[in-house]
């Protein structure tokens, strides 16, 4: 599976569990912060979105990477 262009839909298992408040709350990075810029703001207040699912991969007993069937990411984009 190749990285999905612009408008295009990622594999669900790429997906990162946000609670309502960080999701499309008053913080969310689909709507509280609004737009590109939102989501700028939101991942230098929260973290990058693959810092967070490099995390979510590792609570987990298998490899959402692998079962995304794409590359796993460079450890140096892990979130601080």
């Amino acid at each position: 599976m190749k990285n999905p262009g612009m408008g295009q839909r990622q594999s669900d298992w790429l997906g990162i569990p946000l609670c309502h408040h960080h999701h499309v709350g008053s913080m969310g990075i689909d709507t509280g912060m609004g737009g590109a810029v939102g989501v700028i703001q939101w991942e230098w207040m929260f973290g990058t979105q693959i810092g967070h699912l490099l995390w979510v991969d590792d609570q987990l007993k298998y490899d959402i990477f692998e079962m995304a069937m794409v590359p796993r990411p460079p450890e140096k984009l892990r979130n601080a």
